[in-house]
């Protein structure tokens, strides 16, 4: 058997990323005193799900596995989505309520603009 040979390439790697917004940002518990767990948009979510957990999302900021580009993006929606008078909100998959649940970011490599 040959010998498994390890990508040169750690990072920034792939062309699409799929993010879910949910209504609560998930905590470690020695962060669960530091927050305000009370509800309400500061509260909100956009990033990816806690290992084996449906309904439990971290906030992302930045990913280190989507180009530069794709987190510009991500930096900018995370900006302004949480804005209460936009009348978004993340979905609820206990209650079934709310309206927002995935952000799919895709780049192409060979582009003539990178997307």
């Amino acid at each position: 058997m040959k010998p498994i040979v390890p990508c040169d390439i750690q990072f920034h790697y792939r062309n699409k990323m799929e993010f879910s917004f949910g209504p609560y940002k998930w905590l470690p518990k020695e962060l669960l005193h530091e927050g305000n767990v009370d509800g309400g948009s500061e509260n909100y979510a956009l990033g990816l799900h806690v290992p084996g957990f449906f309904d439990k999302i971290i906030n992302v900021d930045k990913c280190l596995l989507q180009t530069d580009p794709a987190n510009k993006v991500l930096a900018a929606i995370q900006e302004c989505w949480r804005d209460p008078q936009l009348g978004f909100s993340p979905y609820n998959v206990h209650s079934h309520v709310g309206f927002l649940k995935h952000l799919m970011l895709r780049s192409g490599k060979y582009l003539r603009y990178e997307i």
